[in-house]
């Protein structure tokens, strides 16, 4: 028998810190859009790598009677592999705003328009 970690998700990990994401990115007036991008891309795919991750795995090690460990372990590559994919596409995607933004003499300011993130 194989130990498994108490269930958790990463969607509830993603829904209960992003209220505290954007508060800070309010505070430094920073656009929240990239990071909560990057931060939901994280998530997705930090919830491949587990059964616990999301629901379609658990029912896969359920169907499978597959530990999680070796379940962790056959994922967690290809999971790597995707959160680099995204990391490269959210980088050059940020690169390419900022490059278009110094155009117009944006860069450099906080890109957060007021209001914009209206957490009380």
């Amino acid at each position: 028998m194989e130990f498994s970690p108490p269930s958790s998700s990463t969607t509830s990990s993603f829904f209960a810190l992003t209220p505290l994401l954007c508060t800070g990115l309010q505070a430094r007036n920073l656009d929240p859009r990239p990071f909560l991008f990057g931060f939901a891309a994280a998530c997705n795919a930090g919830s491949a790598a587990t059964l616990i991750g999301n629901p379609q795995n658990i029912l896969i090690g359920q169907a499978g009677q597959i530990g999680f460990w070796s379940y962790f372990v056959d994922a967690a590559i290809p999971s790597l592999a995707g959160l680099i994919v995204r990391f490269a596409g959210l980088t050059a995607g940020r690169n390419q705003i900022l490059i278009c933004s110094s155009h117009r003499g944006v860069v450099g300011q906080g890109m957060a328009e007021p209001g914009l993130l209206n957490i009380t």
